[in-house]
């Protein structure tokens, strides 16, 4: 007997398609949808196997991981009493109802907090162009328009859609750029 036939014999004693099954069957299975199912996948919850299909390649789940990811998700962890999150601002004293609870899981919530928090950050450090350094600009985005001429944006884009204002479209996306000649004959108008 060669080591081919010792393997084939090994492995013809497993009957693997009892034991594998496709995304509609593992679905079923574990009792999602098919998507929710590729998700788990995709975040790396469940390792999937390919075999060769007819037309493409198919994806199989193994009968153990979809028992292990069904009891995973009818048995949900809860967080424990030192990992409840209040929100920022609030008394720690407070009822236990009004607190958040979050479970930081590998540093998940740290680091979106950080993400927010530099977000914030970013959007309150952001300096806007002053009107001298718009003044030379041949063309104007509606926010640098209201900056340099005094109006609120919302007038400006009311007297966009409206028509009483032009604008080129396909620049800068949105309402377009304004030009700066014909928003110095808009304000004349006011």
């Amino acid at each position: 007997m060669t080591n081919d036939d010792k393997v084939i014999a090994c492995l013809s004693q497993f009957d693997y398609s009892a034991r594998m099954k496709n995304i509609i069957e593992a679905a079923a299975h574990v009792g999602i949808s098919k998507r929710s199912l590729q998700r788990y996948k995709d975040a790396g919850r469940i390792p999937v196997h390919f075999t060769r299909g007819k037309t493409r390649d198919v994806m199989m789940f193994e009968e153990s991981d979809l028992d292990a990811l069904k009891h995973d998700l009818e048995n949900p962890k809860h967080p424990a009493p030192s990992q409840i999150v209040t929100a920022p601002g609030t008394d720690t004293s407070a009822d236990e109802s009004q607190a958040l609870a979050l479970t930081n899981t590998s540093g998940r919530l740290t680091e979106f907090a950080g993400l927010i928090t530099k977000t914030i950050e970013a959007t309150l450090t952001t300096r806007r162009a002053s009107p001298a350094e718009l003044a030379p600009k041949l063309m104007l985005s509606i926010p640098e328009a209201a900056a340099l001429s005094g109006v609120a944006v919302a007038t400006l884009r009311r007297a966009v859609q409206d028509k009483k204002l032009k604008t080129v479209a396909g620049i800068g996306g949105g309402y377009g750029k304004i030009k700066r000649a014909d928003l110095d004959a808009y304000i004349k108008k006011l």
